[in-house]
């Protein structure tokens, strides 16, 4: 029951800021409440690392197969603690960020559904049985439906958000696939030792999720929840995703036996990144960043590099949520986003020098996009950092102190798992990668100061990315294979509707007579006598 403290604590924290709302407390003071429950939500988290392993299981709840016999099962251990931990220093950073919007309105409201996800978020974090995660992942679904749904604004962004869930749920349909078959073949289901055929499943099942197999982009213009409350819940449903991928061992990690999921991977890697640097902003490319680190996440596993993977993790939770949080900036607090995404580059003895390890594979071509992805991706992230947005000053001067600790608190809970988790990940790592990655890095900072204002060449290059990127994201969505599958829904929507009409009319019961006479003529090999 320990394992879930943490879930029990936000809970509390979600109905007692309702409750204080309700009866008109001051705004200000429940997000000083928020910011108190948060804080301690994270302080008990890190506490609880040196008392692991804490397990806590509900046996027999479901026992129509072997499979489902364990029940639901939630054990806080070393891997699903650096999970828990992240997401709490999320959550914990998007409260304290929420001192610059705390006049907007329905705060209370979002800070009531952002504690109830990320209480969703620590089950998802400690699952440990595959009804536990079916269950999580269904719920979180099921959330974030509700929540993009009651908060988007077209028809079209409203058939985005029902074409995003029937994806995600064919996701969750092939993991319970996978463990059905699974059970039958060998008896049982072990996350820690998947067979090829098995693993082959369980990689599009996630791929699915995550928007990876194929290459999906639900939210293209993403919704109005962008800070807050909406990182909240895409970095819960993410980790959902990549907790699973991360439990699992794969058997055979020969990379012929899955060369044709890191063909779709490494496509959407490669187009991911280079829509991710043509995006306007940081929060319209956030859907790129999640695809191309997820990307590199499943590149890291299939080449045997499972602690690489969880490093890429971090990288994507972490090290995006800094810019992602980047709302209110001064000249000095660049100075954060850097630091921060020295952790992405890979130098000696920092939290990603393993990570770049894992982009190396045996074939060449999938290594050299990998590595030139993730420069993209730096230097695409280095410029968001550098544009100029809402001055920090302008707001009251406590924030000044309160904001900035939440992006430092991000950066702080990398390098504390950094250094406290035993997964020897304390590496020197590829110098010939990182120090070009740092040199470039420092020219496209040192370029960026020089050139301020633009030119016809420069409108003209933004003109055609734009372009560029509207034509290769609506190929690589899937978005013509959406468009044919409606349209071949809405035929048969059609029909049925035509054949209720007539059926509902005047003449009903006579049509009904003649089909049931057809019905009979179908059947009876005599026809009607």
């Amino acid at each position: 029951m320990i394992a879930l403290t943490p879930f029990i604590l936000l809970v509390f924290a979600a109905i007692l800021i309702l409750v204080l709302n309700q009866i008109k407390i001051n705004l200000g003071r429940l997000w000083l409440i928020a910011m108190v429950f948060s804080l301690l939500n994270w302080g008990l988290v890190l506490i609880l690392y040196w008392f692991m392993p804490f397990t806590f299981t509900i046996n027999n709840w479901f026992s129509v197969s072997n499979i489902f016999q364990t029940g639901f099962s939630f054990t806080l251990n070393q891997y699903s603690w650096i999970y828990l931990f992240s997401l709490s220093a999320v959550f914990l950073a998007v409260i304290m960020s929420e001192s610059t919007r705390i006049t907007e309105d329905y705060q209370a409201q979002n800070w009531v559904a952002s504690f109830l996800i990320a209480a969703i978020g620590v089950l998802i974090s400690v699952s440990d049985s595959i009804l536990t995660i079916i269950l999580v992942w269904t719920v979180i679904d099921l959330v974030e439906f509700g929540v993009i749904l009651g908060t988007v604004k077209t028809q079209k962004q409203s058939l985005e958000t029902v074409l995003s869930f029937v994806v995600r749920l064919g996701g969750t349909v092939l993991l319970i696939f996978a463990a059905l078959y699974s059970n039958y073949i060998n008896g049982y289901f072990d996350f820690g030792s998947v067979p090829f055929n098995i693993g082959f499943v369980l990689l599009i099942s996630v791929g699915l999720r995550l928007g990876v197999l194929p290459f999906n982009l639900p939210y293209m213009k993403e919704i109005p929840l962008r800070r807050g409350l909406g990182i909240i819940i895409r970095m819960t449903s993410v980790v959902s995703s990549i907790v699973v991928i991360n439990r699992f061992v794969l058997i055979s990690n020969a990379e012929s036996n899955y060369h044709l999921i890191q063909i779709f991977v490494t496509l959407a890697i490669a187009a991911g990144s280079i829509l991710w640097v043509v995006s306007k902003n940081e929060l319209e490319g956030r859907p790129f960043w999640i695809i191309v680190l997820s990307g590199f996440v499943i590149e890291s596993l299939i080449n045997g590099y499972p602690t690489a993977a969880i490093a890429w993790s971090l990288v994507l939770l972490l090290t995006g949520s800094v810019l992602f949080l980047f709302s209110d900036r001064s000249k000095w607090l660049f100075i954060l986003p850097a630091i921060s995404i020295l952790s992405m580059i890979g130098l000696p003895f920092t939290p990603n020098a393993i990570g770049l390890s894992g982009l190396i594979g045996d074939n060449l071509i999938f290594t050299l996009t990998n590595l030139s992805a993730c420069f993209v991706l730096i230097f695409g992230y280095l410029r968001f950092a550098l544009k100029p947005a809402k001055n920090l000053e302008s707001n009251e001067r406590w924030v000044w102190l309160v904001y900035p600790l939440g992006l430092v608190l991000l950066i702080v809970t990398h390098f504390i798992v950094f250094f406290i988790t035993d997964l020897n990940w304390i590496i020197l790592g590829p110098l010939w990668i990182s120090i070009p990655i740092l040199v470039l890095s420092i020219v496209v900072v040192f370029f960026n100061q020089r050139v301020k204002t633009e030119n016809q060449y420069s409108a003209w290059a933004r003109v055609f990315s734009e372009r560029l990127s509207a034509s290769v994201s609506t190929f690589l969505r899937f978005d013509w294979l959406y468009k044919i599958l409606w349209g071949i829904f809405q035929f048969f929507q059609s029909i049925l509707n035509n054949l209720s009409g007539i059926l509902e009319g005047h003449g009903g019961i006579i049509w009904v007579l003649v089909l049931v006479a057809l019905l009979i003529t179908l059947v009876s090999p005599k026809g009607i006598q």
